[in-house]
């Protein structure tokens, strides 16, 4: 519990601090290295928090048979080379904080090259207090780093820099093999720089969840079980991974707010001519048809993580837009839901549900 107490201390912290560099932005560039400093340490330092830690853990102390290199090759040797020198597993976590706290920086870095955005403390904040990525920095600690480097992958690609985009891709490999997953992405990659009609828009969206409350995902995964010649990976379609891991009314109403803030922002999407806007807003609906088609499905959520660092450009978008006296300031509201959709994530880690 105590670093789920250090957290919220963070939040609170870092909430105030940044409503403070608003009118000081002199301190903005420290309060950046202060709140990267403060993720590392917390990350780090975690005691018994994410649900993974006694399994890292623990295959660290060599009480659990440590995974095939094939499941991030880094991790692996980095066991290999630890566990015979020490017993001294924080070295180990601290040493994992720091590679996911390089490329997280890396990954800001390359957004605010990219884009608009006002600087670096900006791009942060609006991770840590809108998407997940925070609370599952504490859990999926391999493909976490995957996920952190698939927006420099597609930055650098739309930018034309394509060996250096398939070099991070190789690198993000070397962290879990996931992450090949996105290169036939490339193959359709200008699907992603066009402006698209947003009666369209709505109706992908409403397609796909009509597709996840029918379940039409168990379905197919139910045929491919009994059809399919039994072999390890079949077994995981019949498992309690296919179905939500606890059940509570944040959980229920999470869909619909998903469905929600994203057709909303289609008001300013329709409007939009800047071409890296465009390709921003459409990577974080890609990455929001994924979240909602595989709502409720545990194991195809690690699918939807790798890609879920692109949504945060939609609370980005709204409260620019709303954060007005005409929309009745409605962009702080807006805000304010989605960061109880991550202290929601942030409870879980602790095995705490409401």
């Amino acid at each position: 519990m105590y670093t789920l107490y250090a957290i919220f201390i963070f939040y609170f912290f870092a909430a105030l601090a940044y409503g403070f560099s608003i009118k000081h932005r002199e301190i903005r560039p420290l309060l950046y290295c202060a709140f990267l400093s403060i993720f590392f340490i917390l990350v780090a330092f975690q005691d018994n928090y994410g649900t993974d830690y006694e399994l890292f853990r623990d295959i660290f102390l060599g009480k659990i048979e440590l995974f095939p290199p094939y499941k991030g090759i880094i991790m692996y040797f980095l066991i290999k080379f630890l566990s015979p020198l020490t017993t001294n597993y924080v070295l180990f976590f601290t040493i994992w904080a720091a590679v996911q706290t390089i490329a997280l920086n890396c990954m800001i870095k390359t957004y605010e090259k990219f884009y608009r955005f006002d600087d670096r403390l900006q791009i942060f904040t609006y991770i840590l207090f809108t998407l997940s990525f925070f609370a599952m920095s504490f859990n999926a600690f391999r493909s976490i780093i995957a996920t952190t480097l698939i927006p420099i992958v597609f930055i650098l690609y739309y930018e034309r820099e394509i060996l250096k985009s398939f070099a991070f891709t190789a690198a993000g490999a070397l962290f879990h093999p996931t992450i090949i997953i996105i290169i036939p992405l490339f193959l359709i990659f200008d699907l992603f720089k066009k402006h698209y009609k947003v009666t369209l828009m709505i109706f992908a969206f409403m397609l796909f969840f009509v597709f996840n409350r029918i379940g039409i995902i168990q379905i197919i995964a139910g045929f491919i079980y009994n059809h399919a010649p039994a072999n390890i990976y079949t077994d995981y379609l019949a498992s309690y991974h296919m179905k939500p891991y606890s059940e509570s009314i944040f959980s229920y109403l999470g869909i619909y707010f998903i469905l929600f803030t994203n057709i909303l922002s289609m008001l300013f999407y329709k409007k939009e001519t800047d071409k890296k806007s465009i390709f921003l807003y459409n990577l974080a609906y890609f990455a929001a048809l994924l979240r909602i088609l595989f709502y409720g499905i545990p194991i195809l959520g690690r699918v939807y993580l790798l890609f879920s660092v692109f949504e945060f450009f939609i609370p980005y978008v709204l409260f620019k837009n709303l954060n007005t006296k005409k929309a009745f300031y409605l962009g702080y509201l807006i805000l304010i839901a989605f960061f109880i959709t991550v202290i929601k994530y942030l409870l879980f880690n602790n095995r705490v549900s409401f």
